[in-house]
């Protein structure tokens, strides 16, 4: 018998509100959201951040010039198939420190450059809730200011909560909820703005105000990444691990498309399933064979996300096909078209998974393609498009179920950080995660 997700079909919206209104009446459990576990909370105490900026509670105040810098700046070649990253600790340029009590100011020249102010590293214990308050500005232009929590030593192990954007010269306040990940090591707080113009930090306290409640099932994840089956060990998961390290969920584990079925799903039993991404040309004989695991993954009836390959996957098995963006060459002849890194989509929808996107209805993402889907797919609304690729981002309706064409399992560390939110929107519309 298919299993299906709680609260999902007709009525998924009206019970989702409902269960909402639950929830908000709650002051110190999270066991309404899906399958979390229950997690007290406990009284705050702040960050001992050693070198805070600007101020922080009950620690002396300390100078700006105290924390590092970072400018990191992206460049996609979609011809070359080539993507630099270029992180710079020792050119200032896009740092400014007005003077004692005035706070620093971080600007940014293009969508892809990203500029960042990181604390020293400082004790915090794995899945802890923070609250982080920060008194900001916008300088000018219409930069994109966010907070970062992550461990010293990995760009990549991320929670970024975005502040609310405002006019140029008007001073706010504002706290936004992170946590801590897996790592039991150090953190830093980092202070950042991506896109173009500048904003200035004024003052910034950290709280952690305890445990972070985190999912109890392992998370599955086809693997369409690889011709052949490969020992765990081997598959090389570092960008999808993040919904271990990041999120929380107690394990990932892994079929090959040709090796999954019903029952060892069952024997799983995973609160989530991932349909992997693929890189290389897919001989046709194999495309069915994926087609066949695909479907007996999604058929479990736990919520889906389709990343790249697993997207177009399950837009086939929908009646949908795989063609190519097409443009025409200065030697007249007609070309295939790459998207290939940072790239910027637009929302065609409103839908929870937008949810406090600070540009909305635009947000990048990392690309790497160019099959793209075609003609009608059966139940899918589509919620985001680009220039060369309409069908980028689906939600099948009445299923448990997103789609990317984009990869927003990677890309947070540099000049896209707005993936992070993207997965937990997602998270939360699947009361995965709190």
């Amino acid at each position: 018998m298919r299993k299906r997700h709680p609260g999902f079909g007709p009525s998924r919206q009206r019970t989702r509100i409902v269960i909402l209104a639950v929830v908000a009446l709650l002051s110190v459990e999270f066991s309404g959201f899906g399958q979390t576990s229950t997690v007290e909370a406990r009284a705050s105490k702040p960050l001992e951040i050693e070198n805070p900026t600007f101020q922080a509670s009950g620690l002396d105040r300390m100078p700006v010039e105290s924390w590092n810098f970072e400018a990191i700046t992206v460049k996609a070649d979609a011809d070359a198939l080539k993507l630099d990253v270029d992180i710079s600790k020792k050119n200032e340029r896009g740092l400014s420190i007005p003077g004692e009590g005035r706070g620093a100011i971080l600007e940014c020249g293009n969508r892809t450059h990203r500029a960042d102010l990181v604390s020293a590293a400082f004790e915090l214990k794995p899945f802890r809730s923070v609250d982080v308050t920060v008194a900001y500005q916008v300088e000018k232009g219409e930069p994109v200011p966010f907070v970062c929590l992550r461990p010293w030593n990995k760009r990549e192990w991320v929670d970024v909560g975005f502040l609310p954007r405002s006019p140029a010269g008007k001073k706010r306040t504002t706290t936004v909820k992170l946590h801590s990940g897996l790592s039991n090591e150090r953190y830093v707080l980092t202070m950042a703005c991506i896109g173009q113009g500048a904003v200035r930090f004024l003052s910034v306290r950290g709280d952690v105000t305890g445990e972070y409640p985190r999912p109890e099932q392992p998370v599955f994840v086809l693997d369409m990444l690889h011709l052949k089956p490969r020992p765990t060990s081997e598959l090389g998961w570092p960008a999808i691990s993040k919904l271990v390290t990041v999120f929380g969920f107690p394990a990932i584990e892994s079929l090959h498309y040709s090796k999954v079925s019903a029952e060892k799903l069952e024997e799983i039993d995973p609160a989530l399933i991932v349909l992997s991404p693929k890189g290389e040309e897919i001989p046709r004989q194999e495309a069915m064979k994926m087609l066949d695991g695909a479907q007996i993954a999604v058929d479990h009836g736990a919520p889906v996300v389709g990343i790249c390959l697993g997207h177009q996957v399950l837009a086939m098995l929908r009646g949908g096909k795989l063609g190519a963006a097409m443009e025409e060459g200065d030697d007249g002849k007609r070309k295939i078209l790459w998207e290939w890194g940072p790239t910027m989509l637009k929302a065609v929808k409103e839908d929870p998974l937008f949810e406090n996107l600070p540009r909305y209805p635009r947000f990048c993402a990392s690309e790497s393609h160019r099959g793209i889907v075609c003609g009608e797919v059966e139940g899918a609304i589509l919620l985001a498009s680009t220039e060369h690729c309409k069908t980028q981002v689906f939600r099948y309706e009445g299923e448990p179920w997103y789609t990317f064409q984009a990869h927003i399992e990677r890309g947070w560390g540099d000049a896209c950080p707005e993936a992070c939110l993207l997965w937990k929107n997602m998270l939360r519309y699947f009361f995965l995660i709190p």
